[in-house]
């Protein structure tokens, strides 16, 4: 029956007892599931709910179908769905349908307000609460609405919205009519002075393409006067230009021989140039060889002395080597005399520690006497606590000379210690020195490296430069003729440039007089250009300051226009407003009569959420006042069939407490014994239970009730078991659980459980 509750709500705490681990089978594995598959049936659906937890961690899965069809999913989605279907949560289930062991009084130990509230839930008689709930939720909302649309229809004088709208629009109306027609009689102005400036547009535009025309042959007229004056200009300056050229043709036949000259002398001056190069090369090359021939010198006299001074240092890395090797033996030697030393030292403190707790020991057994015990064995020392006492005083003894002997020897490896430190000291002071020596040959060696490199590549130098002069070969070169020629050439220079210069000027000459035939052909062509021009001037017929008046008059036709047009302007926008003020006004009417429609509407709709509110609270105050009579009137019946009318009844205040009348007077449930007590309650879970049954649509039709006979004798075993075949007509399942024999007899079908050795359980149906 756990295990169906288990699969209807899951792992709630009133279901698991301790927690979700404690479902798991015992002999389980820590990866096998949990799970459990319940079928039930309401109102011919058939329902298959599983859930199940998963694998070590107990991960929750769960499901509900309906005639195969999925309906929820999940742990909670599948709680819920069966909290929906059943019409109560866990709590409400123990309390009404399940009654487990040692809970028939679930629902009597509650406080008043939870006990009242739960029964209530059960019933469903909470759902009225939500319903008048939402009902006056409503009532207010078309208060409030009704209230905001009392507030938009009227003014804070009380005056009608909608009437003060028509009025506005009358007025504007006329208005508008007013504007129209001034908007009329301006547009037939407009028209009229329209066609005038079309008029005179029309002129001024002839007009405007005489004047272009008349313009540009002026423009033509007067630029070819200025391109005649250019080119008389130009030919005046060309016969300038010939008659200067032609005056120096004289002076240059005069300098063209020093030219001939000029060129003869540079050509030696380059062979003389070569030569010098040849010169100067052959003397760097010569100084270049007797440098590199010194340095050699010097640097083959460095390398014997480097030499000498490696020779002498080529014994410091062997010496060094051996310092370093007696170094590490001494520091070795040094560290073992330390660690005996400090052994020593330690060997004295505990040897110490031990002596003086031997002399309190001999002290204490000194002043106790002969007649104290033993500290090992309890006994009384008597002969013994002489011996006792010599024994001490002998350990003691021997204590301190082994003292004295490790001390003696701490100090004679502490002395060792320290001169084996000062003789460390001196092969440090001496490490430094070889050390210093290496470092003097490791840089003798590299000096001799460098040296040795420097050598080679200047024995390189020589052999290049001598190679080189070789290849230079003889070299002759005439200095004085050298000077000579390069002041001749300086002397000539000045005549040279000028012969270039007028050899430039007179080269110009064939293109002078070919520029001055080709500008009088076009003197020519501009004169009668300048005579077409003037025949075309006179056949146009154009009379200058025509277009300027005819321009002025279509102004003056145009700035009228534009008066017009503004006013024009200004009218249509003012009956633009008019319309938008209009039609906005029209809106705001037709919104303010839609409103008086929806106020009338909300007033109808206030009236009848009022009806209603009214009727659901007188239910739900009728349905209240019947709950505790017809729970008091049930259980009251079932109470007095049980105990056989030994008492009259049981009823219930409006906190849901129990009384029971005995001998006509009404008495409190705990006046009562245990067996009373319970069978009380179950009369009460059983009316509860009948009551839900009963319900229209109610899903919740079986019972559970596990050891409820415990407190009962036969007789009321009897009556309880008939009064569950009067309520087998509401319930189509009873379960009744039990470990009283003489139960099984009076049920009409038994199922025992047994538990096997593997510890699994086996039900077994028995006729």
């Amino acid at each position: 029956m756990e295990a169906v509750a288990w699969a209807l709500y899951g792992n709630e705490k009133m279901i698991v007892r301790t927690s979700k681990e404690s479902i798991r089978n015992a002999s389980a594995g820590p990866n096998e599931d949990t799970a459990v598959n319940l079928v039930f049936e309401i109102a011919g659906d058939e329902y298959k709910l599983y859930r199940a937890m998963r694998g070590k961690s107990n991960a929750s899965d769960a499901s509900l179908t309906v005639n195969g069809q999925l309906k929820a999913s999940g742990e909670k989605a599948v709680t819920q769905a069966v909290e929906k279907l059943l019409g109560m949560d866990y709590k409400a289930f123990f309390i009404s349908v399940f009654a487990r062991q040692k809970e028939l009084n679930a629902l009597s130990v509650l406080n008043p307000a939870d006990r009242k509230k739960l029964v209530l839930r059960m019933l469903g008689v909470d759902r009225l609460d939500e319903v008048v709930g939402a009902i006056d939720h409503d009532l207010n909302a078309v208060k409030t609405e009704l209230e905001a649309l009392q507030r938009d229809l009227l003014t804070p004088e009380g005056k009608s919205r909608s009437e003060l709208e028509k009025q506005s629009i009358r007025v504007i109306e006329e208005a508008e009519l007013s504007l129209r027609r001034e908007v009329e009689t301006l547009q037939t102005q407009l028209d009229g002075i329209s066609a005038q400036i079309g008029h005179a547009r029309s002129e001024r535009d002839g007009l405007t393409k005489k004047d272009g025309q008349h313009r540009d042959l002026q423009t033509q007229a007067v630029r070819s006067d200025a391109e005649a004056k250019a080119v008389n200009e130009a030919i005046g300056r060309i016969d300038g230009s010939l008659s200067s050229l032609r005056s120096r043709e004289p002076e240059l036949a005069i300098l063209s021989p020093e030219a001939g000259k000029y060129e003869t002398l540079i050509k030696e001056r380059d062979a003389l140039d070569k030569e010098l190069k040849r010169a100067e090369q052959r003397k760097s090359l010569l100084g270049v060889l007797e440098a590199s021939k010194k340095k050699t010198a010097m640097i083959e006299q460095e390398l014997v002395t480097k030499n000498q001074v490696a020779k002498e240092c080529g014994g410091a890395r062997g010496s060094l080597e051996r310092v370093e090797s007696n170094m590490e033996q001494v520091r070795l030697e040094r560290e073992e005399k330390r660690q005996m030393a400090k052994s020593a030292e330690l060997e004295i403190e505990r040897l110490g520690e031990e002596q003086t707790k031997a002399e309190e020991k001999r002290q204490e057994i000194a002043r106790l006497g002969p007649q104290s015990k033993c500290p090992t064995c309890e006994r009384e020392l008597c002969d013994q606590h002489g011996f006792l006492l010599k024994k001490l005083e002998k350990e003691s003894s021997d204590r301190s000379a082994e003292r004295e002997r490790l001390r003696q020897e701490k100090e004679k490896n502490a002395d060792s210690a320290k001169q084996l430190g000062e003789r460390l000291d001196v092969l440090e002071k001496r490490k430094k020195e070889l050390s210093k020596k290496c470092d003097e040959a490791a840089k003798v060696e590299e000096a001799l490296e460098r040296l040795q490199r420097q050598l080679a590549t200047l024995q390189g130098e020589c052999e290049n430069s001598e190679a080189s002069l070789v290849a230079l070969g003889t070299v002759d070169f005439d200095e004085q003729r050298y000077e000579s020629v390069k002041a001749m050439l300086l002397q000539l220079r000045t005549k040279v440039d000028r012969f270039n210069e007028l050899r430039t000027q007179l080269a110009r000459l064939p293109e002078l007089d070919e520029e001055r035939g080709l500008a009088i052909l076009q003197r020519e062509e501009i004169e009668a250009k300048r005579v077409r021009v003037d025949q075309l001037i006179r056949e146009l017929g154009y009379e200058q300051g025509s277009l300027q008046r005819t321009q002025q008059r279509l102004d003056e036709l145009s700035t009228s226009k534009d008066g017009m047009m503004v006013k024009s302007t200004r009218l249509h926008g003012e009956l633009a407003s008019r319309s938008s003020e209009l039609k906005g006004r029209r809106e705001r009417l037709e919104d303010l009569e839609r409103q008086e429609k929806n106020a009338e509407e909300a007033m109808r709709r206030l009236e009848e959420q009022q009806v209603l509110s009214l009727a659901m609270k007188d239910f739900r105050k009728n349905v209240m006042a019947r709950v505790v009579p017809t729970l008091s009137e049930v259980s009251a019946l079932l109470f007095a069939e049980l105990t056989d009318n030994k008492y009259q009844g049981m009823m219930l205040d409006d906190n849901y407490d129990i009384f029971i009348y005995d001998k006509g007077e009404k008495h409190a449930l705990s006046r009562f014994s245990g067996g009373e007590t319970d069978l009380a309650n179950l009369c009460l879970r059983l009316a509860i239970s009948r009551v839900i049954a009963d319900q229209a649509g109610s899903a919740v039709n079986f019972l559970i009730l596990d050891e409820i006979f415990g407190s009962q004798d036969q007789v009321r075993k009897r009556g309880i078991m008939n009064a569950f075949e009067q309520l087998s007509k509401q319930f189509k399942q009873i379960f009744l659980i039990t470990h009283i024999e003489d139960v099984k007899d009076l049920m009409s079908n038994a199922i025992t459980v047994r538990e096997r050795e593997d510890g699994s359980s086996e039900l077994i149906l028995q006729a």
